[in-house]
């Protein structure tokens, strides 16, 4: 059972609502709602200093990587998209974003990247641009928005786990396997901290103010479409109110509404950015068909390669689809171990529905692609990245492993080794994305 607004304990709050009079001023009483959603002042200064050491921790982590790599190894075959002070944080698709960001989207293959981010980066470049380049910006703006997200993902956690919870969560999500690309400019850290605020605001019973932060997580990327449906259906279940569950996912979506008229217009499709995915070879599959194939070629000692269209040789690919793998086994993992202790205690382990279906949707949807360009090994390129961005299923696996201690310290232990791997696999410009 989804633990409701009213039920958080009250060492949150400065204040408590309902000791107010019930003939209050209405204004008053407006003004004592918006102030329950936030923390106590300790506790958002706590999470804003905690948030801040730890992504500086992670954005210095990559710098130490490219030092201590590029000094005594050869560099690989892909080389930033960018040259100057902040390459080791421009990588591939960072060149689509920022092409966006100053030249719209100037052919069909770049709809596949969502407008939010290249939007924000080009507001931003449009006020400092004359001091930085537009590189430099985009990965500035990502660095400010990977931190506030870092500190939303903190308070969010003690909603729901007051004390430590905070603590771990966010470091879990500061360190994931590819979080490389949250220090990068990638849209990936925009998406986090519009979902986490988002559902902050749904939690505290402001379901439209948290449906106007989703409407801004849907342009982002695929995994802020389907929080969107997910707070809709969520409210459905839990409130049985079809036309309010209708409005809610309405403003939910309505950035990527907007986006898909803008594709129509332009393109003729409104679902260009889907037709886009045949230029990566990208294709729809049955859920978890590329990730059950690539388990089924190691086991049986089958994993045998035809020749990329990409400079790159077939080790570097198969590291970093194992890191990819290696991810998605452990969510699954954490996910059917939380379904099972949901049936068996009959709750939700105090976690919110919203952030639940959230979390079962959007896994099921991130694994069910591939590029199959390979003969007994499937490309389930961007498990890793795309996974990173379901907030929900960090505080999940804190839940879970609460309860089930014996495997945290090896589940934590080969997280943290992925990301070290997938950082310096970045660093080295193997292709990890």
């Amino acid at each position: 059972m989804a633990i409701e607004p009213q039920q958080v304990e009250a060492e949150i709050y400065t204040e408590e609502v309902k000791s107010e009079p019930e003939n209050s001023d209405l204004a008053a009483q407006k003004r004592r709602n918006w102030r329950t959603v936030f923390p106590a002042p300790h506790v958002l200064l706590t999470a804003a200093i905690f948030g801040t050491l730890v992504g500086i921790g992670r954005i210095a982590l990559a710098y130490v990587f490219n030092f201590a790599l590029t000094s005594t190894v050869n560099m690989g075959p892909f080389g930033s998209v960018y040259s100057g002070k902040f390459n080791v944080y421009t990588h591939w698709d960072s060149g689509w974003f920022v092409n966006i960001a100053l030249h719209g989207y100037y052919t069909a293959q770049a709809t596949a990247f969502y407008p939010g981010y290249p939007l924000l980066v080009k507001l931003v470049f449009s006020l400092i641009g004359a001091k930085f380049g537009i590189y430099a910006v985009a990965v500035i703006v990502d660095w400010l928005i990977f931190i506030a997200s870092l500190v939303a993902i903190y308070y969010a956690t003690f909603l729901i786990f007051p004390g430590k919870g905070g603590a771990y969560v966010t470091l879990a999500y500061a360190f994931a396997p590819a979080s490389v690309f949250s220090v990068s400019a990638y849209s990936e850290p925009l998406t986090v901290l519009l979902c986490v605020v988002a559902a902050i605001f749904f939690f505290k019973g402001r379901p439209y103010v948290g449906a106007a932060f989703a409407s801004f997580a849907s342009t982002t990327g695929s995994v802020g479409v389907v929080f969107g449906a997910s707070v809709a259906l969520a409210y459905l279940i839990r409130e049985r109110k079809w036309l309010r569950a209708i409005r809610i996912g309405a403003i939910s979506e309505l950035g990527f509404l907007s986006y898909s008229g803008y594709l129509w217009l332009k393109f003729k499709n409104p679902f260009e950015e889907l037709s886009a995915q045949k230029y990566w070879l990208r294709h729809v599959v049955f859920p978890f068909a590329g990730l059950f194939s690539n388990i089924k070629s190691i086991v049986l000692g089958r994993i045998h390669f035809a020749p990329l269209p990409l400079p790159a040789t077939n080790k570097n690919m198969v590291t970093t689809w194992l890191i990819d793998d290696g991810t998605a086994l452990v969510v699954i993992f954490l996910l059917l171990c939380f379904m099972i202790l949901a049936l068996r205690s009959k709750s939700l382990l105090g976690v919110p529905l919203e952030w639940v279906i959230f979390a079962f949707v959007a896994t099921v949807m991130v694994n069910s692609t591939d590029i199959t360009t390979f003969s007994t090994f499937s490309s389930t390129e961007a498990l890793a990245r795309l996974l990173g961005q379901i907030f929900s299923l960090y505080p999940i696996g804190y839940a879970v492993l609460k309860r089930l201690w014996i495997v945290a310290g090896p589940i934590v232990a080969s997280l943290v080794a992925m990301c070290m791997l997938g950082q310096a696999l970045v660093v080295l410009d193997f292709w990890f994305t």
